[in-house]
């Protein structure tokens, strides 16, 4: 019998059974279980193959290396099965950390330097925008970061519409250099919340 994370039985690869985003059946729910047994967050365990679950799947997927995309298939199935992790971007980080994988577009929240949050994010592309009269780009730049304000209400962007959004500065050690605007779900920054730091690398 193969063994995931924490000990816990990892599910047979369900031959033969490929899952899209609305589906409703049992075999949803057995996916449901698994992504939270990984530290993915797929919303309510239900059986329904909705929005929230869909963004774990991408999440898991490239976690593993795979190809981000809505299906749940053998290749899938085969890793939840037997999955396997890249080290951490900060070995030696603190023990209460956010780190974000641009490379992968990835996010893992530490807790006492074991990951419990890994969740699908989207970081700035470089696109530039004007805003009255000012010039500014979406880049996500790398480096270490410390959360300063988060904002609970909607932010109108020029590029989206942003909730929950928080900002960060460079580290003190670092200096203060700026604040980055981050658009958020309630899932990711319910990870985010206890993290004071965090860092942003390839």
């Amino acid at each position: 019998m193969a063994v995931g994370l924490l000990g816990l039985p990892a599910p047979a690869s369900a031959k033969g059974r490929t899952l899209h985003p609305g589906d409703y059946a049992k075999i949803v729910e057995r996916l449901q279980r698994r992504l939270q047994e990984l530290n993915f967050s797929p919303g309510l365990v239900n059986g329904y193959y909705g929005a929230e679950t869909q963004v774990a799947v991408w999440a898991f997927q490239k976690s593993q290396g795979l190809m981000a995309k809505d299906e749940v298939g053998p290749e899938t199935w085969r890793a939840l099965a037997h999955p396997h992790w890249a080290p951490p971007l900060v070995p030696a980080g603190g023990p209460r950390r956010v780190e974000i994988d641009l490379r992968r577009q990835l996010l893992t929240v530490y807790r006492h330097n074991r990951p419990t949050l890994i969740s699908h994010v989207s970081t700035g592309s470089g696109t530039y925008f004007c805003q009255y009269g000012n010039s500014s780009s979406t880049l996500t730049p790398a480096g270490d970061f410390r959360i300063v304000q988060r904002e609970r209400h909607r932010v109108e962007d020029p590029l989206a519409t942003m909730y929950e959004t928080l900002s960060f500065m460079r580290d003190p050690a670092a200096g203060f250099t700026g604040a980055i605007r981050s658009g958020l779900t309630s899932g990711f920054t319910g990870g985010l919340k206890h993290a004071p730091g965090g860092r942003a690398g390839a």
